[in-house]
Parts: C-alpha cells; sequence; structure tokens
C-alpha cells in the first residue's frame, strides 16, 4: 500500500503497523523532542500499533484497505509530543503506568487523579499508610524500562464491570452500568486492565521524560517541558489554586457526587434537583465571603490573598 507519512512516500506491506512504518522510515530516535508517539489519520488519533492494510484470512492473497486509510487516500501525519494530541497520549500512557505501579506496591491503595497544577498533575492517595513517593518513582522507573507493549484487548461489558468490581473498584463498574455497548477495550499487563478513553503510546518505553515528587495526600507527576520535551519541566507549587482545587474537591465529596457514575446515579435516582440546590447554595455563600472581603480589604487585596 503507497502511503504519504508526513509528505513522504511509503509503500507498506499487509499487517505492518504504524510503529514497524515509522521505524523502517528512520523517524525513531530515542529522544520525545522528535519520536512519533500516535498519529492522525482522516481527523482521527490512532496508536502507531494501528495496522493500516490488513490481510484476509479467508483470501491471503487479497488484502483489507482499513477505512481511516481508504478515506486518506494514504496520507498520514505524526504525532509529536509538541502536538495537544500526542501530549494526551503520553499523559494517558504516564497514567497507565503509574496506577499499574501503585497497584504492584499497594494493592488496597485508592489512587484518583486530581487537578493539573502547572506542569503537574495531583494524584490523591489514600488506603496507603506506607506510601511513599521515591518508591513509586522507582517502580515507575522500572516499567518503563521493561518497555511494556500496550496493546488493546475487546472484553464484553460484563466482564469488565466483573473485574472492576471484583477489584474494589465499584465506581468504574457503576459507570460501566450505564454503557449501552455490548463490548469494551482495555489494556492490560500482568493481571491489571485499565483504559482512558483514548489512544496510548506505543510501549511504556515511550515514557522518558518525568518526575515524581511528594505532596500532602499523595505525589505530583510532572510533565515533559514542553520548550524542551527531553526533560520535566520545572513545577511550581501554586498554594492558591490549590486550595481551590481541594475546594472544589471537597464540595463533591459534601454532595456526595465525585465521580460520573455518581452523577448518573443522582440523575437515574430523581436527586439531581437536591444537587443543583446544594450546588448553588454553596456557591452563594462562597460570593457572600468573597463579598465581605472586598468591603473589609479592598479588591485588590481579595486579588492578592486568591
Amino acid at each position: 500500500m503507497n502511503l504519504l507519512v508526513d509528505n513522504k512516500s511509503f509503500t507498506a506491506r499487509a499487517d505492518m503497523a504504524l510503529y514497524d512504518i515509522v521505524k523502517e522510515m528512520g523517524l525513531l530516535t530515542g529522544s520525545l523532542a522528535t519520536d512519533p508517539i500516535a498519529a492522525k489519520i482522516s481527523g482521527r488519533v490512532f496508536t502507531l500499533a494501528y495496522v493500516p492494510e490488513r490481510s484476509k484470512d479467508i483470501a491471503p492473497e487479497k488484502s483489507s484497505v482499513r477505512r481511516a486509510m481508504a478515506a486518506s487516500g494514504g496520507v498520514i501525519r505524526l504525532l509529536r509530543y509538541t502536538d495537544e494530541a500526542g501530549k494526551e497520549c503520553y499523559i494517558r500512557t504516564a497514567q497507565f503506568v503509574i496506577f499499574l505501579a501503585m497497584k504492584r506496591l499497594w494493592q488496597n491503595a485508592n489512587t484518583k487523579m486530581g487537578a493539573t497544577v502547572g506542569a503537574g498533575i495531583f494524584f490523591k492517595v489514600t488506603g496507603a499508610d506506607d506510601f511513599s513517593a521515591q518508591a513509586l518513582a522507582r517502580e515507575v522507573d522500572s516499567i518503563v524500562k521493561s518497555d511494556i507493549p500496550l496493546r488493546r484487548r475487546r472484553i464484553t461489558t460484563e466482564e469488565a464491570i466483573r473485574y472492576y468490581r471484583e477489584r474494589g473498584e465499584e465506581d468504574k463498574a457503576r459507570l460501566l452500568s450505564y454503557r449501552k455497548k455490548r463490548s469494551f477495550d482495555v489494556y492490560e499487563h500482568d493481571g491489571f486492565a485499565d483504559y482512558y478513553y483514548g489512544e496510548m503510546m506505543p510501549s511504556t518505553g515511550f515514557l522518558k521524560a518525568y518526575r515524581i515528587l511528594p505532596h500532602s495526600d499523595g505525589f505530583i507527576f510532572v510533565c515533559p517541558s514542553d520548550s524542551d520535551p527531553t526533560r520535566p519541566a520545572d513545577f511550581y507549587e501554586m498554594p492558591n489554586f490549590t486550595a481551590v482545587c481541594n475546594e472544589g474537591r471537597d464540595w463533591c465529596e459534601l454532595m456526595e457526587c465525585e465521580t460520573v457514575a455518581d452523577l448518573n446515579d443522582l440523575v437515574e435516582s430523581g436527586r439531581i434537583r437536591e444537587l443543583i440546590r446544594v450546588n448553588e447554595a454553596l456557591h452563594e455563600k462562597r460570593f457572600s465571603q468573597i463579598a465581605d472581603m472586598i468591603e473589609k480589604r479592598g479588591a485588590a487585596a481579595v486579588m492578592l490573598a486568591g
């Protein structure tokens, strides 16, 4: 099949994945600044595990061109970390590696991804009394060095619900119970399976630049620098912003609506109006507090205080 990859012609064999194509083209250098980590075809993002042309089992002498490739006319644009969609693939892969490492080290821990704070992402950890960001960083480094291929597997939605219930992840099981489709795609390794509603990088080895820093109630994962993806970005504490995010998290706990599954349950039970009323009351109270601060201290002082 004749392809145009980043404006360069390439003749691909049937059953050849995008990863093999970019490798044969000499585009993999080991640098996150230049290496492709995903691809865009006909406006959609695809993993480098994607196969543009597959052999037909019933007729090996013929092949089947994938629908997206047929629509694109063979045109493929490779995505790097500097592309927004590429960065999203990087973060999803980081999530998978982090949660895999957490399950290996602290089986009973509950880890939740929180707000993005500058170049870092906050993760809250509960149920792990001996949690150590340093130990987590070492395990993440080990998984990255193992260069584990990230392959997607399709299972039934019922299987996925049963899997998450057995692992005590009831929020995911409840969320999937609302899913209309009968199938569900997961990435899995070593008995751990998860999915992040988007494409991943080809393997854990592509996770090249990061830092894991200790933080109250959990840790911060620092992403690569936008200007130089070969190194982790500089991270600066943002206490006022963090305080606002923490307040929002506390409100969600108060309203018993911390996940999408919680929101779905409230809608189905008819309690959504109750949620709206409590939310409005909390906002009115906060606005009243801000108005009092402005009256007592002046607008400029309130802005400086966050």
